[in-house]
C-alpha cells in the first residue's frame, strides 16, 4: 500500500510539472505569435511571450556545489523604441578558475515574418562579445541580428555560478507585458533560503508549488596537495522544488514620486539563511542583529579600526587636529576635516576598501571608509560614536527584524554629546553638520554597536521649512517699490549653493528677474549663510517694477512665488506616493494698494485641513487701511501616502494651485 501511494504522488507530481510548466523547444515560433490575443495588451512597444527560468544545484569537481541558471525567452518587438530589448547583456564574476561564472550554451535568432512565412536568422556563435569590465569581472553580451519592427526575437542560455549565497531572483514583471513568466527551483535539503515576494502579483499567479523531492548530489573534494587523492562525497535527501507562473503581467509604467521602482515590481527574491553541512555543524548565514553586530564590529573591514590599540595613530593625528579644543567645537572640527580634505569614490558600500591608514593617506575611499574612518576619530577623541548601517532610497527598504546585511549599501556616523544625538555624513562635500542628504531618509536604519538598535530615518523625519516675506509700498516715478527676504529649505539651501558655486551673481540676479510676471529691477542682493554649510539660506533683495496705468489691474499677489502646475498630474495612480521629505511653505505679503486705484475684486479666504491633520492650506487674505494683507500656508506632515490617498492628495495640492493663480483686481479711481 505504501509502494502505491508513493507511485501515485509521483505520477501526480509529473502530471503537475508537465500541466504548469511552459515546456518549449528553442525555434518553437507560430505564426499566431506574431498577432498575440491578450486583455492587457494595448499599444505596446514590445511584448514578452515567454520568460522561462530554472536554478537547480548540482555538485561541481571544486569540493562545492554549482548552481545552473537557465533562461529561454521570446520578445515579440513591435516599434523601433524597442530595439534596445535585442541587445543582451550579462556580468561575470571571473576571480579565479575555481569561483569564476561561466555563460555556456548561447543560442539565439530573430523570426520575421514574410509574405505569410517565417524567416529565420540565427546568431552567429562568434557574435558574443566578451567585454572586460574590471579585473573581477567580465560581460558576455551579444545582440540580435536582422530585428525589425514586428519581429520575434528568442535566445536561451546557460550561468553556472557557485555563488550560492546568491541565488538568482525571480523576475515576474518588466517595461513591457509579459504573457508567461515561469521560474523553477530545486533547492538541495542542506540550503536554507527565505523568499522575499515584492510586488502586487497575487492576481496574476496562477500556479504556485512546493514539493519535497528526493535527490542525491555527489561531490568531488581534491587533496589538500598533490599526493593526496580526491575523494568523492554523496549527499541525498529531500530536495525543495518550487514553481511559480504567472500569466498576462502588464507592464511595469514608472510613476512620479516613487522611491525605488524595484521594490513594487513583481519580483520574488532569495536571501541565504543557513546550510546544514551535518547535524552538528551548521552556517547561520541570517543571524541575530546581536550577533551580527558583534561580528561587524571585530571585522577587519568594518569594526577593527575602532579599536583603540590597534589604531593609536589615529588618537595622534586628532590630537595634532584638534588642539585644545573640547565638546561640539571639537566634533565639529574633526567633521569639517574629513569633509573637506576626503574625496568620496564611491556611494555604495558598508565596508572598507583598504586599510585605514592608506585611506587617510591617500584622502579619498568609499563612503565606508570615510564614514568609518570619521567614527573613529570621534571615538578615538572619547566621544559617544557608533556607525549606522542604512539603505538608501535607490537601493529599496530593509528588514525591521532580519540582519540581511546585503540590503544596506551606506555608512553614517552617529554622534550623541550630552543628551543631543548628531547624524554626521562626511562624504557629502556640500553638506553641514548634523545633516544629512535627502536620500538616507528611507525608514529604518541600523545602529551598530554592543547592543544594535533600529533608528527611524523615514522621510516623515525630514522637514523643508520655508518662510518669504514681501512688503510693497509705492514708490516715487510712478513705481511700486519693494523688499523680498525668504528664509529656505536646507535642502533648497544647499540646492542653491551648488548653483551659485557654478553661477555668477549676477546671473543669478537676473533668473530672479526673468521669474517676475513684470519687469522687475533688482537691487541690494544679500544670501546670507551661503558659506555656513550648518545654516538655511536667506535670500533678501529690494526690487522695483512700473506701475500700470490701465482703468482695471490683474494682478497675481505672489510674483514668482506661485506653484503654477500641479505635482500630481495623472488622474490614476497604481502606486504609493513616496516623496523625500515633509514640508510647510508659509508666503506674507504686505502691499500698499496702488495710489489713484481702489480694490475692485479680491480671492476669497479659505482653510482646508487634509486627512485629519495631515496637511493644512491656509489662505488668509484682507484689505485694511489701504494694505492688501495675505497669508498663505501650505503644510504637509507626511512623505508617504498610499494610493487610495492619491484623490484626495492631488486635489489638496490642486486647490492651492488655484488658489495662487487667483488676482487682486484694482480698478483706477475716476
Amino acid at each position: 500500500m505504501y509502494k502505491l501511494i508513493t507511485i501515485l504522488s509521483i505520477i501526480f507530481f509529473i502530471s503537475a510539472k508537465a500541466q504548469n510548466i511552459k515546456n518549449e523547444k528553442f525555434g518553437t515560433i507560430k505564426i499566431e505569435d506574431f498577432s498575440p490575443k491578450s486583455s492587457i495588451l494595448k499599444d505596446d512597444d514590445a511584448v514578452i511571450l515567454s520568460d522561462v527560468c530554472s536554478s537547480e544545484f548540482e555538485g561541481n569537481n571544486n569540493g562545492n556545489f554549482t548552481i545552473i541558471y537557465k533562461q529561454h525567452k521570446k520578445i515579440l518587438i513591435r516599434k523601433k523604441t524597442a530595439f534596445d530589448a535585442a541587445s543582451f547583456k550579462v556580468n561575470l564574476y571571473q576571480g579565479n578558475s575555481l569561483t569564476e561564472e561561466r555563460l555556456d550554451d548561447v543560442e539565439a535568432a530573430t523570426y520575421n515574418l514574410e509574405n505569410g512565412k517565417i524567416v529565420v536568422t540565427k546568431l552567429d556563435k562568434e557574435a558574443v562579445i566578451n567585454e572586460k569590465i574590471n579585473r573581477y569581472n567580465n560581460a558576455k553580451k551579444f545582440t540580435m541580428p536582422d530585428v525589425k519592427e514586428g519581429c520575434i526575437i528568442e535566445y536561451s542560455y546557460k550561468l553556472k555560478t557557485q555563488f550560492w549565497d546568491h541565488l538568482r531572483s525571480g523576475n515576474f514583471q518588466s517595461q513591457y507585458p509579459t504573457l508567461w513568466s515561469e521560474y523553477q527551483v530545486t533547492i538541495p535539503p542542506m540550503f536554507g533560503y527565505v523568499v522575499v515576494k515584492k510586488g502586487d502579483y497575487k492576481e496574476f499567479l496562477k500556479v504556485d508549488s512546493f514539493k519535497n523531492i528526493f535527490k542525491s548530489y555527489s561531490i568531488l573534494f581534491r587533496g589538500e596537495s598533490a599526493y593526496e587523492s580526491a575523494s568523492v562525497g554523496s549527499f541525498s535527501g529531500d530536495a525543495k522544488w518550487l514553481l511559480w507562473v504567472m500569466k498576462d503581467v502588464p507592464a511595469y509604467k514608472k510613476e512620479d514620486f516613487v522611491a525605488n521602482h524595484s521594490e513594487h515590481k513583481i519580483k520574488f527574491e532569495f536571501e541565504l539563511h543557513t546550510v546544514k553541512y551535518s547535524e552538528t555543524n551548521t552556517k547561520q548565514y541570517i543571524k541575530s542583529w546581536l550577533e551580527t553586530a558583534s561580528d561587524l564590529l571585530k571585522s577587519e573591514s568594518f569594526g577593527q579600526i575602532l579599536d583603540k590599540e590597534k589604531n593609536g595613530w589615529i588618537e595622534k593625528e586628532v590630537n595634532t587636529l584638534t588642539g585644545k579644543l573640547e565638546g561640539i567645537e571639537c566634533a565639529k572640527k574633526i567633521f569639517s576635516y574629513v569633509r573637506d580634505n576626503f574625496i568620496c569614490t564611491d556611494y555604495d558600500a558598508i565596508r572598507l576598501s583598504d586599510d585605514p591608514k592608506k585611506i587617510f593617506k591617500n584622502k579619498k575611499g568609499n563612503v565606508a571608509d570615510i564614514n568609518l574612518l570619521l567614527t573613529a576619530m570621534l571615538y578615538q577623541k572619547g566621544f559617544i560614536a557608533n556607525p549606522i548601517l542604512l539603505s538608501t532610497r535607490g537601493n529599496g527598504k530593509v528588514s525591521e527584524v532580519s540582519a540581511i546585511l546585503d540590503e544596506y549599501d551606506y555608512v553614517i556616523c552617529q554622534l550623541k554629546i550630552d543628551s543631543t544625538t548628531y547624524l554626521l555624513d562626511a562624504s557629502q562635500s556640500k553638506i553641514g553638520f548634523g545633516k544629512l542628504p535627502s536620500f538616507c531618509y528611507n525608514g529604518y536604519s541600523r545602529m551598530i554597536a554592543e547592543m544594535p538598535y533600529l533608528v527611524d530615518l523615514s522621510a516623515n523625519k525630514l522637514n523643508e521649512s520655508k518662510t518669504t516675506i514681501v512688503f510693497m509700498i509705492n514708490g516715487e516715478n510712478k513705481k511700486m517699490e519693494a523688499s523680498y527676504e525668504s528664509k529656505l529649505g536646507y535642502i533648497e539651501s544647499q540646492d542653491l549653493r551648488k548653483k551659485l558655486t557654478a553661477t555668477s551673481t549676477a546671473d543669478y540676479i537676473k533668473e530672479i528677474a526673468k521669474a517676475y510676471p513684470v519687469e522687475a529691477q533688482i537691487d541690494s542682493i544679500e544670501i546670507v549663510n551661503q558659506k555656513n554649510l550648518d545654516e538655511v539660506i536667506t535670500v533678501r533683495y529690494d526690487f522695483k517694477f512700473p506701475k500700470a496705468d490701465e482703468d482695471i489691474i490683474y494682478f497675481n499677489p505672489f510674483f514668482a512665488e506661485a506653484t503654477k502646475e500641479n505635482i500630481f498630474k495623472a488622474e490614476r495612480r497604481k502606486l504609493p506616493v513616496e516623496m523625500s521629505f515633509t514640508f510647510d511653505e508659509t508666503y506674507i505679503l504686505d502691499m500698499e494698494v496702488p495710489t489713484s486705484y481702489k480694490v475692485d475684486e479680491m480671492p476669497k479666504s479659505v482653510r482646508s485641513k487634509f486627512n485629519d491633520g495631515e496637511g493644512l492650506f491656509e489662505y488668509i487674505i484682507a484689505n485694511k487701511e489701504g494694505h492688501i494683507q495675505l497669508r498663505c500656508k501650505f503644510q504637509l506632515n507626511n512623505a508617504n501616502y498610499s494610493a487610495e490617498d492619491y484623490d484626495s492628495l492631488r486635489e489638496f495640492f490642486g486647490l492651492m494651485v488655484k488658489k495662487q493663480a487667483e488676482q487682486i483686481v484694482f480698478k483706477k479711481i475716476k
